[in-house]
């Protein structure tokens, strides 16, 4: 009957979706474990680094004075002050700033 038919479509269409959510979950899974891994195979100057250089910190010249905020991370070894400056994380440069 109709109704019969209906429902077996209806099932099969759920397994599908099914099927899909677990490939979904799997590639969530896969994606997490490698975000993991990428964070504890960081060498230990950029670890340093995001706990010194966090975005909305200020930081202040050693040498003039000047004192800025942390705008961003312009990428993993660099950050962006609010000054416009670009510093490498451990440079000379970088060195020349602290926390305030």
């Amino acid at each position: 009957d109709a109704r019969v038919e209906t429902a077996k479509q209806n099932l099969k269409v759920a397994d599908q979706k099914v099927a899909a959510a677990k490939v979904e979950l799997k590639e969530a899974q896969t994606a997490k474990a490698t975000a993991d891994k990428g964070v504890a195979d960081e060498p230990e100057e950029i670890k340093d680094a995001k706990e010194k250089w966090i975005p909305g910190k200020k930081v202040k010249n050693k040498e003039t004075g000047e004192i800025t905020q942390i705008k961003d991370y312009a990428d993993k070894t660099s950050v962006l002050l609010d000054n416009g400056l670009l510093l490498a994380v451990g440079s000379p440069e970088a060195e020349v700033w602290e926390r305030v």
